[in-house]
């Protein structure tokens, strides 16, 4: 496994397979997606949690990471939100939280894996500090059992629960890869 030092290039889409540039781009997506079906926070809640998500990757295509930027682009966004929809059916709603949950942590594992194998680990801190960044303001968009605005929780139960695996997914992620580590790197 080869690491890039903090003086080489940072990570592009070329230092990528198609198959694992697919991985990078549908994490976060998937991360936001799990969290938004977790809390289950009603129409004008969903309304501002996609609002949430949308102004983040907004912001984020002008990250000093050009791979952040390059995972924010409109074309990007929209191929990780059609790949999150081809993942669920409407048939299988009972299921969607669990299957996106499991998804997502799948994702983000994989992703941070690849970027520290293949970039630079300050791309791998910092992707994986942005996805966290999604989930979290997209938990926070909205309150959970509201009515009316009043009452109800600004991060309810099963999106913290959401929050701690995608949070112990990257722990994983960093572990595995310092198990892998050669000796003396």
């Amino acid at each position: 496994m080869s690491h890039r030092k903090a003086s080489e290039a940072m990570a592009t889409k070329t230092d990528f397979t198609p198959a694992e540039w697919d991985t990078l781009r549908n994490a976060p997506a998937l991360a936001a997606a799990a969290v938004m079906m977790a809390g289950r926070s009603g129409l004008f809640g969903s309304i501002k949690e996609v609002f949430v998500l949308a102004h983040t990757f907004y912001e984020s295509a002008s990250s000093d990471r050009p791979l952040i930027q390059a995972l924010s682009t409109p074309e990007e966004v929209k191929r990780g939100q059609e790949f999150v929809s081809t993942q669920v059916s409407v048939r299988d709603a009972v299921h969607a939280p669990q299957t996106l949950r499991r998804l997502a942590v799948e994702h983000c594992q994989t992703a941070v894996g690849l970027l520290r194998q293949k970039g630079d680990l300050a791309d791998a801190e910092r992707y994986q500090r942005w996805v966290g960044e999604i989930a979290q303001k997209v938990a926070n968009a909205a309150k959970e059992g509201a009515f009316l605005g009043l009452g109800g929780e600004r991060v309810s139960e099963a999106e913290h629960a959401v929050l701690t695996e995608l949070g112990a997914a990257f722990q994983e992620a960093g572990a595995a890869e310092a198990v892998h580590a050669p000796h003396g790197a």
